[in-house]
């Protein structure tokens, strides 16, 4: 691996710029798509060991089809970018190299993709540069995109400013950029278009201005309900985002596990169980969920990890102390776990799990077959719609639990194991949440789609419309004033046999480099009448140090009738009593 490392870097550093790869290059990239997993590691460690003079040449092999970000090049400069700029020393250099990319290659497939990675660096000193971009129309809209991601004032004065010279096509991505950010200092620029002569300009103004005029101002609910007390049970040290509820020693009382630890309830004394490592930014547990899995009567614990894209399970010891064993369910390299959704897919009564990974999209169902381990079966769904988010729910209400994704749904087969998932490809969400839900938001009897944006501003819906076989989906933001709702979930808090929404801030989900960053963690619930479709906000916690990472567990933990919210985020571990009125 060491001299096919050092032969490429050799090869790159000649400043290749063609669109034929050196034969090195090729065959690592062709090993990092492979489906074996230890050859896949071994090109993923020799790919990390470059620099950003790899961007243009790897950028060259870009062809139109499929998607970049579907193709093994693609996925390899993702995960570089990424690495790249996590290090202070290396940011501005791939920044550097992402714009002269994007200026000067000839495709404009590659240019586009340079600018996308450009939105992940999210480096505010390249706005000028950018905003040069707006100009061109081969990549105006894709430098429109990346503008959005970046965080700072400059790059919405940008925006807000070519909106007085853009093509109507172009001022509504500009409008929906500026919509998302949700900063009230392009309110005036916004509100000059609300009486556009172009209706599609019209339209978005008009969708956009309360977002931008509202968003920035300050609540002026309490800092905590009174319908929760807040108790916080860990400090933010750990950085562990995940967390589940089970009844480790079976005494009938839920205990809580987040991280390396399980808490024993009532008093939630902790008790190690594992080893959770952390990188300073990030703790390797990126989804905890309960489950029996070797069916022995005793609850376990299944874990994703981001760092090592693995699902492992960890075997309940059944009340004896010490680490519960580990036992690897899947692992096949880095194909970007960021975090794992147990929900049963198959309708069999126990939790699957579903990955959100690279494509393919895949589940995976635990198999118990008698005198042997339990295995976790991989079932793939499909190659389309793989990306930051992933959810589930009943779309078409025939009962089966759908796949979601940023850019359309899979629709459920009968067998959901060896049937064939029907792909549609209705709809773009961008970055996501994650799960994105299904639930009917307006009592329409059509279900409709709900997400947050991951590592934005705003809580989304798409309302499902439907003439005769013909179904289309019309945009709502539900609200565009908070920013990195992740983890968004569904219960029902108040008690009126109504699911409400629970969404919370991701703590610097991207190290600071979200927009919004800094705003103060909260935690919001929305209820809605029945039939109205509209949907009021109420304050959980806000800025009181409580947020929701990459999960949130929503039971009745005290026994007292109404539920509690457990949410891990990396200011710490948090216990949010639910307290109804009598």
């Amino acid at each position: 691996m060491f001299v096919r490392s050092a032969l490429l870097l050799a090869t790159l550093a000649g400043g290749l710029s063609t669109s034929a790869l050196p034969q090195t290059v090729a065959e690592l990239i062709a090993e990092f798509g492979a489906n074996e997993g230890p050859v896949r590691v071994s090109a993923r460690e020799a790919l990390a060991t470059l620099g950003p003079e790899a961007v243009a040449p790897l950028l060259s092999a870009i062809a139109a089809n499929p998607p970049p970000v579907e193709q093994p090049v693609g996925q390899a400069l993702l995960l570089l970018t990424h690495r790249w700029s996590d290090s202070s020393a290396r940011r501005g250099e791939v920044s550097e190299a992402l714009l002269e990319a994007a200026a000067g290659l000839d495709d404009t497939v590659a240019r586009r993709f340079a600018l996308y990675l450009l939105g992940q660096v999210a480096d505010e000193s390249v706005t000028p540069f950018v905003v040069e971009l707006l100009h061109d129309p081969d990549v105006a809209f894709a430098a429109c995109d990346c503008l959005q991601q970046i965080p700072g004032t400059s790059p919405t004065a940008a925006l807000a400013v070519a909106l007085e010279w853009a093509p109507p096509e172009l001022q509504v991505a500009l409008l929906r950029a500026l919509g998302r950010r949700a900063d009230r200092r392009s309110a005036l620029d916004v509100r000059r278009l609300l009486g556009s002569v172009d209706p599609a300009v019209r339209a978005a103004a008009t969708a956009v201005f309360p977002r931008v005029l509202f968003g920035g101002r300050p609540l002026d609910e309490r800092a905590v309900s009174p319908g929760f007390r807040q108790v916080r049970l860990v400090d933010g040290a750990s950085l562990v985002e995940a967390c589940t509820i089970l009844d480790v020693n079976r005494d009938g009382r839920p205990d809580i596990a987040s991280g390396g630890f399980w808490y024993e309830a009532p008093a939630w004394t902790p008790h190690a169980y594992r080893e959770v490592t952390n990188d300073g930014s990030y703790a390797n547990d990126w989804g905890e969920y309960a489950l029996d899995v070797d069916a022995d009567g005793w609850t376990d614990i299944v874990s994703g990890g981001f760092h090592t894209a693995e699902i492992s399970w960890y075997r309940n010891p059944r009340g004896q102390a010490g680490p519960w064993p580990k036992h690897l369910a899947w692992s096949r390299g880095d194909e970007f776990y960021e975090t794992v959704v147990m929900v049963d897919l198959d309708g069999d009564g126990q939790g699957d799990f579903l990955p959100n990974a690279g494509a393919p999209i895949r589940w995976f169902e635990v198999v118990r077959r008698e005198g042997a381990e339990p295995e976790f079966v991989r079932h793939d769904i499909g190659g389309e719609g793989a990306g930051h988010g992933l959810g589930y729910g009943d779309v078409n209400l025939d009962g089966r639990l759908d796949v979601l994704t940023p850019s359309g749904w899979y629709e459920a087969p009968e067998d959901r194991r060896a049937g064939e998932w029907t792909w549609h490809g209705e709809f773009s969400l961008g970055s996501t949440s994650v799960p994105i839900l299904a639930h009917d938001l307006n009592d329409d009897g059509l279900s409709d789609i709900l997400w947050g944006g991951g590592h934005g501003y705003g809580l989304f819906a798409l309302l499902q419309q439907r003439e005769g076989d013909a179904r289309t989906w019309q945009p709502q933001t539900l609200d565009g004033s908070f920013s990195q709702a992740h983890a968004p979930a569904l219960a029902d808090l108040d008690g009126d046999g109504r699911l409400d929404i629970v969404v919370g801030k991701r703590w610097k989900a991207h190290c600071g480099r979200d927009p919004g960053t800094d705003d103060p963690l909260y935690v919001y619930g929305f209820s809605s009448a029945p039939g109205a479709g509209l949907w009021r906000r109420w304050v959980i916690s806000y800025n009181e140090g409580a947020g929701i990472g990459l999960q949130q567990s929503i039971v009745d933990l005290d026994n007292d009738g109404d539920l509690d919210i457990v949410s891990a985020c990396k200011t710490g571990l948090f216990v949010l009593l639910g307290e109804l009125p009598e």
